[in-house]
């Protein structure tokens, strides 16, 4: 176990030393995207701007001409399907110095195994994931095309709500005669024992067709649905003699909650003969809609796609793995909450990024902060100022006479009502400057005796009038009117 934890670390370690490297001269690697027992995946971006998922062969399985041949062919595979839901493959090269690699649509969102890590999913969520899942089945069975692998992990969600099935590395073209397929010895990794059919857990390799991937689909919907595996075992032979042998057990004993309408489909599915499953990808579509409609009481076409619970990020292990901002948590049938999931499953945990709006709103405040300290230290530079509201004052008339002391008398036109302000808002960096500039520019118009008129101020509008208003009120105060003593003289 040891050893394992070591030369993946080694791994790793060197998958990492490669980004910000060229391939071929014209892709950058930009991040760290997955590992897996053949190849490393990377963010990546080509000379001329564009992005792409970069797949690179171990160097030390591309010295085998059959696993090399196997891992390009993936591209072909996956290109021939023709549907939306196989990912696209966009090239496939040798470089000089021996690195093979595929070049692949760059995806947005998660792999079902990580958005439902440690949780159960929705009855309806999990059947309008098995339809979208049915139709691309529909299509590369069509095309005599057999996946061999499905699992939560080669299922992705993206942004959209789209489902897309990955590594068509080891599907079989049936269209091959058995005769050319390898034989057995070199066959016996083909598939992940918890979703193999007991056809492909034996190596009965002329067996596996469409209904092997089907039985797939059910061992998906009742890992899914259950939070367990078909066969449990505690080491991988265990599980493989178990699926070898061994009927799936019926769903309602592991989880008797689920709906008699969804148990009936998966348990169909995982008929340990192929004879008793659903015999096409479409018939089990059918049954999978009649389900759907009976549980939810509406049309799977109504059915609200799922979404990835995390943004994707490209400092992570996997496209699945990184998180910036969780989403509000799902609730499953019961009403209970789903607890968030906090990483990945490969690799290290991404730490999430602080809010881009929590540090907006902080960078506000700290504005607004210098924005009041300046002003209280230019008011206390500039005196005490009048706080009566700003009104149009009445130059004296007469210098002859003696005058009482001024009093200010308001303009007779009537003085627009003050904006109504419900809440604070933080002041925009603009408000926040006009606010400083008419403190300064107000004060010294303050100490000047018989001035009757002032520069205008800058224009505002909305929340940065309201802002300046408050954060200078020596702005918007009267200047005192000229005065004469008894003598006639000016004050």
């Amino acid at each position: 176990m040891r050893e394992q934890r070591d030369q993946r670390d080694e791994l790793i370690e060197r998958a990492k030393s490669r980004i910000g490297k060229l391939v071929d001269g014209k892709w950058r690697l930009d991040a760290l995207l997955g590992i897996g027992g053949m190849a490393v995946v990377y963010a990546a971006t080509h000379r001329n701007g564009l992005r792409g998922a970069l797949k690179i062969l171990h160097p030390e399985v591309a010295l085998s001409n059959r696993v090399k041949a196997r891992f390009l062919r993936e591209g072909y595979v996956a290109n021939k399907v023709g549907h939306p839901g196989a990912v696209a493959v966009l090239d496939d090269d040798e470089a000089a110095d021996g690195t093979v690699f595929l070049v692949m649509e760059l995806l947005d969102g998660q792999t079902l195994d990580v958005r439902y890590e440690k949780k159960t999913m929705d009855y309806g969520d999990a059947l309008s994931m098995a339809d979208q899942l049915l139709d691309l089945l529909h299509a590369a069975h069509d095309k005599s095309i057999v996946h061999r692998d499905l699992k939560p992990a080669n299922i992705f969600l993206t942004r959209d709500g789209t489902i897309k099935v990955l590594d068509f590395g080891i599907a079989r073209l049936r269209e091959l005669s058995s005769g050319n397929l390898p034989n057995a010895t070199t066959m016996h990794a083909m598939g992940t024992p918890g979703f193999m059919a007991p056809e492909q857990a034996r190596g009965l390799w002329e067996e596996v067709d469409a209904r092997t991937d089907l039985w797939a689909v059910g061992a998906t919907l009742f890992t899914l649905v259950t939070g367990k595996e078909v066969h449990a075992g505690r080491t991988v032979n265990e599980q493989l003699l178990a699926g070898m042998t061994k009927p799936a057990p019926p769903i309602a004993s592991v989880a008797s909650q689920v709906p008699p309408p969804v148990a009936e489909v998966i348990d169909r599915a995982l008929q340990f003969e192929r004879g008793e499953r659903y015999q096409t990808a479409l018939e089990m579509q059918a049954a999978v809609r009649a389900a759907y409609q009976a549980t939810t009481g509406r049309r799977i076409s109504a059915a609200v796609r799922l979404v990835p619970t995390r943004k994707s990020d490209p400092s992570g292990m996997d496209p699945a793995v990184a998180a910036t901002e969780p989403a509000p948590p799902r609730m499953t049938t019961d009403g209970a909450a789903v607890p968030k999931r906090a990483s990945g499953a490969l690799g290290p945990s991404v730490p999430p990024r602080r809010s881009r709006r929590t540090t907006a709103y902080f960078a506000a405040g700290a504005l607004a902060g210098v924005a009041i300290g300046g002003a209280a230290l230019l008011r206390s530079l500039a005196g005490p100022t009048a706080a009566t509201p700003s009104t149009t004052e009445t130059p004296p008339s007469s210098l002859a006479a003696p005058t009482p002391p001024p009093v200010a008398t308001p303009s007779k036109a009537p003085a627009a009502a003050p904006p109504a302000v419900t809440a604070p808002e933080p002041p925009s960096s603009s408000a926040v400057s006009t606010a400083v500039h008419a403190e300064a520019s107000a004060a010294p118009n303050d100490r000047r005796p018989g001035v009757t008129s002032r520069p205008r101020p800058p224009r505002m509008s909305g929340s940065a009038a309201a802002s300046a208003a408050s954060a200078a009120p020596a702005a918007s105060a009267p200047a005192p009117p000229a005065t004469v003593d008894l003598f006639g003289r000016r004050r």
